[in-house]
């Protein structure tokens, strides 16, 4: 029970520190409404319907964020204590937030009905950090905190 008590605060945790770091990024580039991110989320299962869904779409998108985010940090608290025995949680940490990023965005992302994004370096960079900053290390800090305490 400590174990799921764990996963759903973390999940709450890096999917707060995520979605505030993609609003920040997504003012800091332009962009106007940062529900639209809500919005993107959900049209990976409602395609472009989520674009003129209302607040509806946009809570699915929370929704969807918040379901991504705890899959992640279970998978973490599951598979890393099979892999390894390390009591350090930053390189892994570190680690977990690129393998993220290139499962999200070269695997589920174009298997989604999300509209396709040009290529973009620097979003692509910042992404990168954002998941190893927000999400990766903070998974693994508390994974290894909750090992030995």
């Amino acid at each position: 029970m400590k174990t799921f008590r764990n996963i759903l605060l973390t999940a709450l945790l890096v999917g707060t520190l995520d979605l505030t770091a993609a609003i920040i990024q997504f003012k800091l580039t332009g962009g106007d409404n940062p529900l639209q991110i809500l919005r993107f989320i959900a049209s990976g299962v409602f395609g472009s319907a989520a674009f003129g869904g209302g607040l509806s779409m946009v809570v699915w998108g929370l929704l969807l964020h918040y379901f991504i985010a705890t899959g992640w940090t279970a998978a973490y608290f599951v598979i890393y204590p099979l892999l390894s025995q390390s009591s350090y949680p930053l390189l892994p940490g570190m680690v977990y937030g690129v393998v993220i990023w290139l499962c999200m965005n070269l695997v589920v992302v174009p298997l989604s009905h999300t509209p396709p994004l040009p290529p973009d370096l620097l979003q692509n960079v910042t992404g990168i950090l954002i998941l190893i900053l927000f999400v990766g290390l903070p998974i693994s800090i508390i994974f290894h905190r909750s090992r030995v305490g």
